[in-house]
């Protein structure tokens, strides 16, 4: 599953989102390059030296990376989409339903409509993909929350212009596991699909298949300027770092302190994070992550595999703070990723961490076991290059170097 899957906004210089590596399981990273023509793996001992990957001839770099149940799309620095791995509803964009154990080209400028990508995002439960382009339109193609008035599978990129919205082009895109948000270039958010636990932020209580509005007077008609999705909650935050949680909150994934469901968003109290600004929100299977501007990180929902930080495997209800001052090595979090059962954090020193369910490999650590509390993965995996992102899927993880070096980990198996 995937969550956190953007390259965003202008507040914040970060890039979220997952990647897929070949068949078979890694419990250290695995370097890809793209080309046109071409792709190779190394294994992160090949190229544990190598510290400019531009410096390899004809490679492209991954800029943004997004991963769904068991497959992967890459943006590339041109704006073109790379996709592999589980293909049964046409998920990876490729014009078929055949799995691609390697990544294949989706295409460039000449699939979407002249323009080149600027992000994707992945689904939590259907297999369904949706990207923004450089023009502010929305693509969508696989079988899920599409925007559409039915539920076929789409096997190529579909658009959906500005004029879907109002006119204002689209910034970002977030899939959750039942629904879809958009956020466009004036602060709105738009919303489609099932509406059985009240993520899509309307009163009403019916199904939803095509983007609708999410009125603005449900944020106290403050600007938005990022939206996470769970498997059935949403996240929104707020141009001045204020928080909206709504949706399904039986797990304490709202922060509200209390496990009932919203219908419409409803703002964190201030005191919730220690009155502090949020920058950065995250939203994992079942639980949330919240980044302020000082670099603390504050998590809350489900810990049953310690994806909370928190060195045990409780339910939080409301906001807790991940460690005190000298977590993460005393650097602050810059970026966070939030897996179905794990998480990764990036910290200004450049380090990755990773706590919670270590199944498969996810984790980093060279072993499967799960970590209740931030561990840092060894700089050596990544050939001692400074890491500037991170991305957790449902049983893989990936990593981006400053120099748009991409790493992977974990179970490459398209089936999961």
């Amino acid at each position: 599953m995937c969550v956190c899957v953007y390259t965003f906004v202008e507040t914040n210089t970060y890039a979220l989102n997952n990647f897929f590596l070949q068949q078979g399981t890694s419990t250290r990273g695995t370097r890809v390059y793209f080309e046109k023509d071409a792709w190779s793996a190394h294994s992160q001992l090949e190229l544990s030296w190598h510290s400019d990957p531009v410096s390899e001839a004809g490679h492209a770099l991954a800029m943004a990376v997004a991963c769904g149940v068991g497959f992967t799309i890459v943006v590339t620095e041109h704006g073109d989409a790379w996709a592999c791995g589980r293909n049964d509803v046409g998920q990876l964009g490729l014009g078929s339903q055949a799995d691609q154990l390697l990544p294949a080209h989706v295409g460039g400028r000449e699939v979407f409509a002249g323009e080149p990508l600027v992000m994707v995002a992945a689904c939590h439960g259907d297999s369904y993909t949706a990207g923004v382009t450089k023009d502010g339109a929305l693509w969508r193609w696989g079988k899920g929350q599409l925007g559409h008035t039915d539920r076929e599978p789409r096997l190529w990129p579909e658009r959906l212009g500005r004029e879907m919205f109002g006119g204002s082009p689209a910034v970002m895109v977030a899939c959750g596991g039942m629904h879809m948000l958009v956020l466009t270039a004036l602060g709105l958010v738009w919303s489609c699909d099932e509406i059985v636990c009240g993520q899509l932020g309307r009163s009403d209580a019916a199904e939803q298949p095509v983007l609708t509005l999410v009125s603005a007077e449900r944020f106290g008609g403050a600007q938005i300027v990022m939206v996470a999705a769970g498997v059935s909650h949403s996240v929104c935050l707020g141009a001045e770092g204020m928080v909206w949680t709504w949706g399904y909150g039986d797990n304490g994934q709202l922060g509200h302190n209390d496990q009932q469901k919203r219908l419409v968003p409803t703002q964190l109290a201030g005191e919730a994070l220690g009155g502090a600004v949020a920058v950065l929100v995250a939203a994992g299977g079942f639980h949330t992550t919240v980044v302020m501007i000082d670099g603390a990180l504050w998590a809350w929902g489900m810990g049953s595999d310690g994806q909370l930080g928190l060195g045990d495997r409780e339910v939080r209800l409301a906001p807790v703070r991940v460690g005190v001052d000298e977590a993460f090595g005393g650097s602050p979090v810059l970026t966070v990723a939030c897996g179905n059962r794990h998480t990764l954090a990036v910290t200004k020193a450049g380090t990755l961490w990773s706590w919670g369910q270590g199944d498969g490999g996810k984790l980093g650590h060279n072993d499967y076991d799960s970590r209740l509390v931030p561990t840092q993965v060894e700089a050596q995996h990544f050939g001692y290059a400074r890491i500037v992102c991170a991305a957790s899927g449902l049983t893989h993880s990936a990593a981006m170097t400053e120099h748009g070096g991409l790493y992977t980990w974990g179970i490459g198996r398209h089936s999961t």
